[in-house]
């Protein structure tokens, strides 16, 4: 009966140990997906993400420049062209900042029938049109600026003055990106009196 006894003992811890290993295996093999999964999610190396970095400071500089280019354009027709037109035809000239439906900036120049200043302003015969950019545009939908035949500079909106810290910062002309992830924005601070123009590239 002893022998019996123990007989059962020994074949009890036999199949408990079974049941053990077979649980074990069943646990591994159920872990194995959450650890492939665990790979699956692992972050993006280092060295890629260097990669990502530079691809995006690579597009800033981009855009930078063409704000730069769109606001030297900008630029050189009112400090040039508009003179050249004034001494040309001997009178004052009007110039508009009209954003069409594809969202780029058409630039018309024409004579100015009125007398700067006065309101309405009336304009006569158009004398050049100008796109800004293919890729940069005005923020608002329009803008007018007339030159006496001094050549001096005037608009009917406030003139305001670009200062960084300003959030948001104002200028009298801002440039924008048509279609862009990134964000930075062309700041032309135009100075009446002495017809000054200047160009700032600041983060939106």
């Amino acid at each position: 009966m002893k022998y019996f006894f123990l007989l059962l003992v020994c074949l009890y811890a036999c199949s408990h140990s079974n049941i053990e290993k077979k649980e074990m295996a069943r646990i591994s093999k159920e872990s194995k997906p959450l650890e492939d999964q665990k790979s699956n999610a692992m972050p993006i190396p280092e060295k890629k993400q260097e990669e990502i970095q530079e691809f995006t400071e690579e597009e800033e500089d981009i855009q930078e420049q063409k704000i730069y280019a769109a606001a030297h354009k900008l630029h050189s027709i009112f400090k040039i062209k508009t003179q050249g037109l004034i001494f040309h035809h001997k009178v004052p000239i009007h110039i508009l900042l009209h954003k069409k439906q594809d969202n780029t900036t058409e630039i018309s120049l024409s004579e100015m029938i009125s007398q700067p200043g006065a309101k309405p302003v009336q304009k006569g015969k158009e004398l050049e049109k100008h796109l800004l950019s293919e890729d940069i545009t005005i923020l608002e939908k329009e803008r007018e600026f007339w030159f006496d035949l001094q050549g001096n500079i005037d608009f009917a909106e406030e003139d305001k003055v670009f200062d960084a810290f300003d959030n948001p910062p104002q200028a009298d002309i801002i440039l924008v990106p048509i279609e862009s992830r990134q964000g930075k924005k062309g700041m032309i601070d135009i100075i009446k009196k002495r017809t000054q123009i200047s160009i700032y590239v600041v983060e939106k």
